[in-house]
């Protein structure tokens, strides 16, 4: 496994802490965010567990190593959530990636990515469906959820909504749920509550590259997310920033796309790979602070599979 525990730390708090990348429209999504203090009322002890992973990532190392979830963002970034939530006290940890099965025929419907029981009185039981994603804005009409697309272009923003909204979060209602749920509860199934069902989404946001300041409005992004920029990888504008800051970017691996806290100082190794396709993503700084994800020049088409980014070392 790959040793990434200079990031963990950084990671854990950004992941816990960072804005939403939804705004919280129910109407509009068909459901409910988890409420902004979330987790952020934890703060002083995630805080704690970031510092303890700071000065030993054996434990987390090692939970990841268990879970097999250190190759892919999503997948690294929910093993890492799961981390803090069974660290809270405030929770009684149920399951993640419970698979939903018809008991007759075998079939899956789904799996639920936490479920959760709060320790407040009443008990509230707490279905927990969970997304990071990176999207890049497609100007070229006015800004709906599908104006929010994949850097590979095959995934976009109203995609993965309406999969969260009619796939995911009805797991918890159907009848083979609460069977399996019941047989696990034994007595106390009886006296239950109710699951609460909400999405948690955390990510980045970019924009079509200028050298102006970023202004940024949108009707479901949160103002506050974290943004950068994108070109294409032919586009003029990307030679031109490499000529004029050829010593203050590093390219970032896919598991290097959580914190900025992450990125490492340049180096010529990294510089030396600029204008290859298997490149999506390159931080420039300290003095520019920018973000810029470099993608393929018929974005926002989806990207030919024979030409896709290769995967990073």
């Amino acid at each position: 496994m790959a040793d990434f525990s200079n990031s963990l730390s950084s990671d854990l708090l950004w992941l816990s802490l960072s804005p939403s990348l939804l705004l919280d429209q129910p109407k509009d999504l068909g459901f409910s965010l988890v409420p902004r203090d979330f987790l952020r009322q934890d703060h002083a002890l995630i805080q704690k567990i970031a510092q303890d992973v700071a000065l030993n990532p054996d434990e987390l190392q090692s939970f990841l190593k268990q879970h097999s979830r250190t190759y892919k963002v999503g997948l690294y970034a929910q093993a890492l959530l799961e981390f803090v939530l069974r660290k809270l006290p405030r929770y009684h940890f149920l399951a993640s990636d419970w698979v939903v099965q018809d008991p007759a025929s075998h079939r899956t419907e789904g799996s639920v990515d936490f479920l959760l029981l709060e320790n407040t009185s009443p008990q509230k039981a707490i279905h927990l469906e969970f997304a990071v994603k990176f999207y890049l804005l497609d100007p070229n009409a006015p800004e709906t959820l599908a104006s929010w697309v994949g850097p590979e272009g095959r995934d976009r923003l109203d995609q993965k909504v309406e999969k969260i909204r009619t796939q995911q979060l009805p797991l918890s209602q159907t009848p083979h749920f609460k069977s399996a749920l019941s047989q696990i509860l034994g007595e106390r199934s009886t006296d239950f509550p109710e699951f609460q069902r909400f999405g948690l989404t955390r990510g980045k946001v970019f924009l079509p590259y200028s050298s102006s300041p970023l202004q940024f409005r949108s009707q479901w992004i949160d103002p506050q997310i974290e943004r950068g920029f994108y070109l294409r990888q032919s586009d003029p504008a990307l030679e031109n920033l490499i000529k004029k800051h050829p010593d203050s970017f590093v390219l970032q691996s896919k598991l290097q796309w959580l914190s900025p806290e992450t990125v490492s100082p340049p180096s010529e190794d990294s510089r030396s790979h600029i204008s290859a396709p298997m490149v999506p993503y390159i931080r420039y700084f300290p003095r520019l602070k920018m973000s810029l994800f470099v993608v393929h020049d018929q974005w926002p088409n989806p990207q030919p599979r024979e030409n896709s980014f290769r995967k990073q070392k």
